[in-house]
């Protein structure tokens, strides 16, 4: 699909609602009617910007704690937060008491658990329970060829693509000169997978003709 120069992957494209980790295809496909070599040329870049930026599904989990005879001896998950990718932090705080320490466990995203690992002592009153929220979500973007349209293999990878650096002001997921490729291909495509599950993201993604070679380009654009 060609629109004024662009030729697009995705136009308007939502890709929120995904499974984190999950890689989402491009809703186009770039047809180049022939197998080519695009290679590592100055005046094509592949970009991907938000038209609606993408927000995370993320929150922290929230837990109580218990006393037995001045120790902790229960931890309660009240929220299981989202957006979790790994076992957060878990801080025991006040109370009057020490050593108190806690693991969780994370199913899904969600902390579904709080074990006590050691109940410490002295504690006059319940101490505060602090997990740690999840860590900043990320998104991979992976620039495809293929010769027929369905075995796709991988050009180049963007990952680690900070989500909360893209703004209003930044609305570029990336910016970049396609990798050089020695393999002949006809189709090309994105793809498009977020370390957190989105609630919202909507994005206009393909080739540019027109971009100059020598770009200024801002903190969140992948050169």
């Amino acid at each position: 699909m060609i629109i004024d120069s662009l030729l697009l992957f995705s136009n308007n494209q939502d890709i929120s609602g995904g499974t984190a980790g999950t890689p989402v295809s491009s809703t186009n496909v770039i047809d180049f009617s022939q197998p080519n070599d695009l290679g590592p040329t100055e005046f094509i870049k592949a970009f991907a910007t938000f038209t609606s930026l993408p927000v995370a599904d993320t929150s922290a989990a929230d837990a109580t704690a218990t006393l037995t005879s001045g120790a902790v001896s229960a931890i309660a998950v009240s929220g299981g937060g989202s957006g979790y990718s790994s076992a957060p932090t878990v801080t025991i705080s006040g109370g009057g008491g020490t050593g108190a320490t806690a693991t969780a466990t994370v199913e899904n995203g969600v902390v579904t658990g709080v074990t006590v690992t050691a109940g410490g002592s002295g504690y006059t009153s319940a101490p505060t329970v602090t997990i740690a929220a999840p860590a900043s979500p990320t998104l991979d973007i992976a620039l495809q060829i293929s010769t027929d349209g369905q075995d796709w293999q991988t050009l180049e990878e963007f990952p680690s693509i900070a989500i909360d650096e893209i703004t209003d002001s930044t609305p570029f997921a990336l910016r970049a000169k396609p990798a050089f490729s020695n393999t002949l291909y006809r189709y090309m495509r994105l793809t498009y997978a977020s370390s957190v599950a989105l609630t919202t993201g909507v994005v206009t993604a393909g080739l540019n003709a027109d971009v100059p070679g020598q770009h200024a380009y801002q903190r969140n654009y992948v050169a």
